[in-house]
């Protein structure tokens, strides 16, 4: 296990994750940022919601790179052992793991958010001095400076990767100058410098969607509306869950109807957290397959600024009337409801609809419960014959 919090997390997680009994082989990925190593087009956003592996998989991605651990055996027989890639970076490089959420569990919640993020960089310039005293590095304000520095004494690398960096807009979404700078921060540290071999950030809206943000435009579009970048890895494919069914002699419809149904870019997929739960609990209720929403991700908060046209629409869709429509995926984060089809894209992004192919639809029981519920919450409660708007 790592001594430190942010540098070089080991393999730990991922190993265990590894010998789990329902494990599902997502590592083909890892041959996707492999291509991109050493050259330009190395920034990855994945967003996805909740319950759909993004910790897993930044778990993963570390277990790999981390240069302080031998993981070779651990990788073995899985999907990317057989690239030609594989040998080349395994254990290669400085990792440097950022979880926003696990961090901000830490935090004195009466603090600032710009204290917040302040004490967040300067707990990763402390590490990095701690951990390379030989290296001339410096404080919070100028991490690239001692980043570059580590790379360029030791001849490695950095890997860095943000796990949940959107946490702070969830819980502090009123703060806006000092999200702006939080994001800068981040920017400062990734955007074109040498000694970044790959970024990889997760979280549930895609960077760009906070303020329109162009600090960030190196990251490519990936979310649940528009997919640019590995949308076969987006959660459980369905022939890895099929082979889970035969294992534990469960019939594929059945937790497809429960919890799959979703489509990425013409991919069909399950959610993860709903598939391990299943399976591990023998139990297919759909109220309780739906992962937790977190703070403002229920659908009674989206709901809260919906007008009578959405909710006839969502009728509509509930009764199984497709509805198609191009949706307008810059244009959503967690407080910005402007737009007729704002509350339809925070439901793609969270998982309660599916979008493919500008057609919206419910994608299995467990997100259809909870519409519904929500719809009676607000009173609006499923009509059988509803008007259909254009």
């Amino acid at each position: 296990m790592s001594e430190y919090k942010f540098l070089n997390p080991g393999n730990r997680a991922f190993s265990e994750l590894r010998d789990s009994e329902f494990f599902v082989d997502k590592t083909g990925m890892i041959e996707k940022l492999n291509d991109s190593c050493q050259r330009r087009n190395k920034y990855f956003c994945i967003s996805r919601p909740r319950g759909f592996g993004k910790t897993s998989d930044a778990e993963m991605i570390a277990a790999y790179y981390d240069r302080t651990v031998d993981s070779k055996e651990l990788f073995e027989g899985l999907d990317i052992s057989k690239s030609e890639s594989f040998d080349k970076f395994i254990n290669k490089y400085n990792v440097l793991y950022i979880s926003v959420s696990d961090y901000y569990k830490s935090c004195d919640k009466k603090a600032s958010t710009w204290d917040i993020v302040c004490k967040l960089f300067k707990d990763i310039a402390s590490e990095l001095n701690s951990a390379f005293p030989e290296v001339k590095t410096c404080d919070e304000d100028m991490l690239s400076y001692a980043l570059s520095n580590i790379a360029e004494t030791s001849g490695v690398r950095f890997v860095i990767i943000v796990d949940d960096f959107d946490t702070l807009f969830f819980e502090r979404k009123d703060d806006e100058d000092d999200l702006r700078a939080y994001l800068s921060a981040f920017n400062s540290i990734i955007k074109d410098n040498w000694y970044v071999e790959i970024a990889y950030m997760t979280g549930i809206l895609a960077v760009k969607n906070y303020f329109l943000s162009t600090a960030m435009d190196m990251f490519d579009i990936t979310n649940m509306v528009r997919c640019d970048q590995m949308p076969e890895y987006m959660g459980f494919s369905y022939d890895k869950v099929k082979a889970l069914c035969q294992k534990a002699g469960v019939s594929f419809f059945d937790l497809k109807k429960l919890c799959g149904g979703y489509t990425v870019a013409g991919n069909e997929l399950f959610c993860p957290y709903s598939v391990v739960k299943a399976l591990s609990q023998n139990v297919f209720n759909p109220s309780s397959m739906f992962p937790e929403p977190g703070v403002n991700e229920d659908l009674s908060y989206a709901f809260g600024f919906a007008s009578d046209a959405v909710f006839d629409t969502i009728n509509d869709i509930l009764n199984g009337k497709t509805q198609f429509g191009r949706l307008s995926y810059f244009k959503q984060d967690i407080t910005f409801f402007k737009y007729y089809e704002s509350v339809f894209i925070f439901m793609v992004y969270f998982g309660y609809l599916s979008y493919d192919k500008e057609r919206l639809f419910v994608p299995n029981d467990a997100a259809r419960v909870q519409i519904e519920n929500a719809m009676k919450t607000k009173k609006r409660s499923r009509k059988r014959h509803s008007k259909k708007y254009d």
